[in-house]
This record gives structure tokens, sequence and C-alpha cells, in this order.
């Protein structure tokens, strides 16, 4: 039985569900590829590295992914991609949540989504001040245009847009949350029920 609703379900725009699709897969190969580091590292004669084309340059950019650091057992590059695993869970349970035909299962999509966006917000800043706060002892043996275009641009956009999806979620929580409270004068009431008020002081 679907549950019913009295107010705005959940509508994600094609941006959200695009960006949480496409990124999630970028994200199954990128863990995959630390997972099986012993079978995906070009430098290591990896039998499995072509499934990972342009890895053999990057692992000599970001030692994140170097033979080195898996070498060394360094834990952040398998801590990170562990997180990167429920990252996907929390996205992956959203997309399923928002093509529910049960307004039930939408109306909590939401907080799923903030959780895993904000999660990847979070953990790339991470990754950024942890090899900022070593003295870039992770990238900074690049030259500038290797840094700017292989290092800082591509992992920069991954701050970007779960930061912009981080506030799209955030907002229409808050305006879930004041609007369950009975607040419509706060700038996080959603623009409906803002109308709805005006339209009952009008009366």
């Amino acid at each position: 039985m679907e549950g019913k609703t009295r107010g705005v379900i959940h509508q994600p725009t094609a941006f959200v569900k695009f960006w949480l699709l496409v990124s999630s897969v970028i994200v199954i190969w990128d863990f995959s590829f630390i997972f099986l580091r012993r079978w995906s590292l070009t430098s290591q004669g990896g039998v499995l590295s072509a499934l990972w084309p342009g890895y053999d340059l990057y692992e000599f950019v970001d030692l994140n992914y170097s033979a080195k650091y898996w070498l060394d057992n360094r834990g952040f590059p398998l801590a990170q991609s562990t997180l990167n695993v429920l990252e996907d869970i929390l996205n992956f349970s959203y997309l399923y949540l928002v093509h529910q035909s049960d307004p039930a299962y939408r109306a909590v999509a939401p907080i799923v989504g903030f959780s895993g966006v904000l999660m990847t917000f979070s953990k790339t800043l991470l990754y950024f001040l942890c090899d900022y706060y070593c003295g870039w002892c992770e990238s900074g043996h690049n030259d500038w245009s290797t840094w700017i275009f292989l290092y800082a641009l591509p992992n920069g956009f991954w701050i970007i847009c779960p930061g912009y999806l981080t506030l799209y979620f955030g907002r229409e929580i808050a305006a879930l949350l004041t609007a369950a409270a009975g607040i419509v004068d706060s700038p996080f009431a959603a623009e409906d029920v803002k109308a709805a008020q005006k339209s009952k002081k009008s009366k």
C-alpha cells in the first residue's frame, strides 16, 4: 500500500540524478583500482592494468595511487576507498528511492542524498588537506601544469559539485523541517509553504 502525502514530494533535477549516477560509476572504477593494485598497477606488471587506462600515468601524479604507497602498505588509500564504497551505497540508495512510485520512499530520499554528497565533499576536502598539511608530499613532485590539470582540477571538481549538491539537499531538508515545525517566516521555508501562509493571511 502506497503512503499518502499532504505536501510536496522530493523531485530531483536531471543534473542531480546524472551526477550521482555517473560519479558513482566512476568511483567504482576508482576504488577497484586501489583494492586490486596487485593486478591493476601498470608499473608492477599488473595483468588487469588495461582496465584502467590513464592510471599508468596517474600513479606517478598522485602518490596515493603509486606502487610505492602500495608496497609501503600505506593505509590512507585503502581507508578512502572503503569510504568510497559506503558513499556509492548511499548514492545508489538515493537513486533507488527517487524512482519509486510510493511517495513514502521519495520523501526520505533527500536525507540519503545529502549524506552521500556530504560524504563525497568532506572526503575529497580531507584528501586535499592531508596533502597540504604534509607539505604536498603526495603531489608536490609534479610540475605546475601537471599538478593543475591532472591533480588540482579533476579533484577540485569533486569538491565543487558535491559541495553544491550538499547545499541543494540541505536547503530542501531545512525547508521540510521548518514546515513540519510550523515555521513559515524562516528563510529556509519552502516557497509553496510561504505562498499558502500568505493566502491564509489575505482571507
